[in-house]
């Protein structure tokens, strides 16, 4: 339906957006968590600036600039929508009894109305469980800076695939 667009050559990134897609997500968009604050369950989400603008908290009020970091092309800058949300991410798993080769991991929360902090697209994201357990398990776990977000509970589709590829899947 649409086009994924991941930053870092991050190809099992895309990889997650395309499943997220596919069950039945609209736009979603590529992340890292970049802050946590734990006294209020709560992480900012952000990318360089590549997020479809239909996931603008205002559409018709969302800008462009140039690259943050590069200083070249055009990204956009704008906060990105509130409402539930699912964070996705599928990944290689070193388990050498793991004949998949595969893990995943998938979390809820509620992103809600705040500014962009950062140039580029920021969600700022209520966790369903603790925030920062949440961030504690992606690190200790070993997962990548990148997780996807998507506005849609696709959780029960990922179960599914999850148990008919034998993937192990952790939710938080």
């Amino acid at each position: 339906r649409g086009t994924v667009t991941t930053c870092e050559r991050d190809v099992l990134g895309a990889v997650t957006m395309l499943v997220c897609e596919s069950l039945g997500s609209d736009e979603n968009y590529l992340v890292d968590i970049v802050d946590l604050d734990a006294s209020k369950n709560l992480l900012r989400l952000w990318h360089c600036g590549s997020a479809a603008t239909k996931l603008a908290e205002s559409p018709k009020n969302a800008t462009q600039t140039t690259h943050c970091n590069r200083k070249l092309g055009v990204a956009g800058n704008f906060p990105l929508k509130a409402g539930p949300v699912t964070m996705f991410r599928i990944d290689r798993d070193v388990d050498p009894s793991n004949c998949t080769g595969l893990r995943m991991v998938v979390s809820r929360g509620e992103s809600i109305s705040a500014p962009n902090r950062f140039q580029g697209n920021t969600a700022t994201v209520i966790t369903n469980p603790d925030a920062a357990a949440l961030v504690n398990g992606i690190v200790t776990g070993g997962y990548p800076h990148h997780l996807v977000i998507s506005w849609i509970d696709v959780r029960p589709g990922i179960r599914q695939l999850a148990k008919m590829l034998g993937i192990p899947l952790t939710e938080w």
